[in-house]
């Protein structure tokens, strides 16, 4: 079954859901819809009535009732109506399913264990009839039966599940940020219908369950702004205070950037949970609470005005316009998330855009609004048809969105050609307008992965080397992939294949883990010491990301047991091609073939899309048994996550070929040189590098052209004939193919206390074009230029004599 079958498949059952309660309208009685709500929205919040303006945009921010207009264009009214089916289709499954019964247990069989996360799934469900109640165009719009038994449902849950009776017990989150945010968009929604008796149960829980600002990071946004909006929903002048101040209070460093812990860093990273790089986690959280509050309280006596809210603005330049490639949030950002069914990486940049596009509305800069805007076209665009933004969208952007995508003077983002290292998150991206690739590693300050509350039980490698190639097979990572992949052949990944227990060596730091990243722009040189979790594998590996190849080393690797380095592990429908050194090879549904020790191996697959370009990889100098699997993987998204509110048992089937070096049983001193081409079309010679050095010293490549040369230096070491260095670092150059000038960026694991030294043989032409503080040029001469260096990072430029 295709993934396009099954996609429609579900699009025909919400439809003929839709269609089953139209043909059995005396069910319920419905009210005629209205085709459109506005909300005025004030450019500033009455003096006078602060909290019916604030409680009204409110609305606004999570209503989907305020965005349709039958002045819209065809398509958009379309899309829009689309959209409110959806909305009605999902709240009619768990109307007809909810138990109205007086003496009843739970309001719905299939969550009716007494845990947290059931509590959390239960409020949520009828957060969705809510939804439903208050969005026009649709069955369950402002229906009477409907809103009775919500409301009944609200009493009962309360009375015996969330009051200040209860001893919490479970995940503390649910308590304290799930629940309670769920009950201010519940008190919003129905303001006006609710009691005041049932209004006043549900705040007097939530209060007493969290009364103040808690944690760091996400969580802290979350707790300020759901404190917040219950002081305007109960007209609470202490509690709004207290909400927003604590957003800008100096101690909790939330607004700051930070040099270890939790938070934002200068060079685009963020960590929660001290250990985890998580902008599609709690980053993308932070990013989009922080700008629903900016927004929500702007023009108020509460308007957030401390100068470091301007901070939000480098957070979406740096933080996450590189991290989102065509609609996907790159799933080695997303920590434990990637194990939850409903969280692919193109839910979690709908979250981040939501924020981009909520910066537009309040953002006075115009340059800066017009980068979002051309972002913002470029991955709503570019996701469809495998997933639209418009269809997630708040319904308060929704228009926003349309007219970004509609209009013409916007011209989305294009000839990307960059990359990315973000030293304090151990990650490194490879940027281009047809394909992506996103490495993730760990050290000595970033840990190899997270498990926690029973999700991402197999995580155990995603953060060892791993590298996601995202291309124009839209769904390969986001189709049943963590749930059916096999774990242990990670792609980029050396590892033994011992057994692992689910959740072992969670949050893993290798003491003796060290990573070294520098990039001149378009190129970058990565290189990562590691030593594994159980201490069973040592490697030293590299990764150069040239025009349009990554260039791949692995030397000094020693293991216990039977070792093996992952080359890749993708998805493939049963009917694509497979070529062995040019030759295609015999269809098989499933195959599992060794290939002996060869001076250089071609693997070509076939792309799952029609006229997209395949995918090469060249395998060279192999001294080791080079294996290619093709095969069938039954999972279910219960086996790498049995924790989250939506947990799935049904086991689902999807077909891989895996690529591997099978280093065999205890290796020593073992290595590997291979490199992925994610356009091979692009390059028609076969060989485009020359490796100058694979040791556990130092490992260097240079293009044949000589334009381009990487190299990672583990500590004092040299490169014959080309460079040495002082010190442990990375070094990328490249040269320009038209103005003779040389960009060379030099960068080191800190600032050093002694200055290190440099000498660049290949650069006796050159000189440096002009001073930079922190570099002495100690000479130039026809050996070379010698540097010293007291700064932890440069981009130099030469030019020549």
């Amino acid at each position: 079954m295709t993934r396009r079958f099954r996609r429609s498949i579900f699009g025909l059952a919400l439809f003929a859901l839709v269609a089953l309660y139209w043909s059995q309208s005396t069910v319920l009685d419905t009210t005629e819809s209205n085709p459109s709500v506005d909300f005025e929205f004030p450019e500033i919040v009455n003096p006078q009535e602060p909290f019916e303006d604030l409680r009204r945009r409110y609305l606004t921010l999570i209503s989907e009732a305020n965005e349709y207009s039958v002045a819209h264009p065809p398509i958009r009214k379309r899309s829009w109506q689309d959209r409110v089916d959806h909305i009605h289709a999902n709240a009619l499954h768990h109307y007809y399913t909810l138990d109205k019964h007086e003496y009843r247990t739970a309001l719905w069989e299939d969550i009716s264990e007494l845990t947290s996360s059931n509590l959390t799934a239960t409020f949520y469900r009828i957060g969705s009839l809510a939804q439903a109640w208050a969005t026009p165009s649709g069955p369950l719009y402002h229906n009477q039966e409907l809103l009775g038994d919500v409301l009944t449902a609200l009493r009962w849950l309360v009375q015996r599940h969330y009051n200040p009776s209860i001893t919490r017990v479970g995940n503390w989150w649910d308590w304290q940020i799930g629940i309670p945010y769920q009950i201010n968009d519940l008190v919003a929604l129905f303001y006006n219908v609710m009691d005041a008796d049932l209004r006043t149960s549900l705040t007097a829980a939530s209060r007493y369950f969290i009364p103040e600002p808690i944690k760091t990071g996400a969580n802290r946004v979350w707790t300020c702004k759901i404190i917040a909006v219950r002081g305007i929903l109960d007209s609470n002048q202490t509690e709004l205070d207290l909400g927003s101040q604590n957003l800008q209070d100096p101690d909790t460093i939330l607004l700051d950037y930070v040099e270890s812990g939790d938070g934002f860093y200068r060079d685009g990273s963020f960590i929660q949970h001290d250990t985890i790089p998580y902008h599609g986690g709690y980053g993308k959280n932070l990013f989009k609470g922080l700008a629903d509050i900016i927004y929500l309280l702007h023009g108020s006596a509460w308007e957030l005005k401390d100068k470091r809210i301007g901070h939000i603005y480098e957070w979406a330049v740096n933080s996450f316009m590189p991290i989102v490639w065509r609609g996907a949030l790159f799933a080695n950002l997303r920590g434990r998330e990637i194990s939850r069914k409903d969280g692919t990486d193109y839910h979690a940049a709908d979250d981040v855009i939501t924020g981009m596009l909520r910066l537009i509305q309040i953002a006075k800069d115009e340059k800066f609004v017009a980068k979002l805007k051309s972002w913002v076209k470029f991955n709503i665009a570019s996701a469809r048809p495998w997933h639209d933004y418009l269809d997630a969208a708040p319904g308060s952007l929704y228009r926003a969105a349309a007219d970004i995508i509609h209009d013409k003077s916007v011209i989305p983002l294009e000839d990307l050609s960059e990359t990315v290292w973000m030293k304090k998150s151990d990650r490194a991206f490879m940027l281009r307008s047809t394909y992506a690739l996103a490495l993730s590693m760990s050290s000595d300050h970033v840990s190899t992965y997270e498990c926690l509350n029973h999700g991402n039980l197999k995580g155990w490698y995603t953060g060892s080397g791993m590298t996601l190639l995202y291309n124009d097979d839209l769904g390969q990572y986001n189709d049943g992939y963590w749930a059916t992949a096999d774990m242990y052949h990670v792609p980029g990944v050396t590892a033994h294949l011992r057994v692992r227990k689910p959740c072992s060596g969670s949050r893993y730091v290798s003491q003796d883990g060290r990573t070294y990243g520098s990039t001149s722009g378009q190129h970058a040189s990565i290189g990562m010491k590691y030593l594994s979790w159980g201490r069973t594998v040592n490697a030293t590996k590299s990764w150069f990301f040239l025009d349009n190849e990554i260039v791949c080393l692995g030397a000094g690797i020693s293991g216990i047991g039977e070792t093996h380095t992952t080359i890749d592990q993708r998805q493939i429908l049963s009917q694509r091609r497979i070529y062995l050194d040019d030759i295609e090879m015999p269809h098989e549904s499933t195959f599992n073939k060794t290939y002996s020790p060869h001076t250089l191996h071609t693997i070509r697959l076939q792309s799952n899309v029609e006229e997209a370009s395949d995918i090469a990889y060249n395998v060279y100098h192999v001294s080791e048994n080079l294996i290619l699997r093709k095969d069938d993987r039954t999972g279910s998204w219960i086996d790498v996550n049995n924790g989250h509110v939506i947990q799935d048992t049904t086991p689902f089937q999807r077909k891989y070929v895996t690529l591997y070096i099978d280093h065999g049983d205890s290796p020593v001193n073992a290595s590997y040189i291979y490199s992925i081409r994610p356009k091979p079309e692009l390059i028609p010679h076969l060989r485009t590098f020359q490796v100058l050095s694979n040791t556990e010293a130092v490992q260097a490549v240079q293009s044949v052209d000589k334009r381009v040369t990487g190299a990672v230096f583990y500590g004092k070491a040299q490169v014959p004939d080309f460079l040495t260095a002082s010190t442990a670092c990375s070094i990328t150059l490249t040269a320009s193919e038209t103005d003779g000038y040389v960009k060379v960026a030099i960068e080191l694991p800190a600032t050093p206390d002694e200055p290190a030294y440099f000498h660049f043989k290949q650069l006796a032409p050159y000189h440096l074009r002009s001073q930079v503080d922190g570099i002495t040029v100690l000479s130039t001469d026809k050996t070379g230029i010698q540097l010293a260096m007291t700064r932890a990072s440069v981009v130099l430029d030469f030019v020549l004599h």
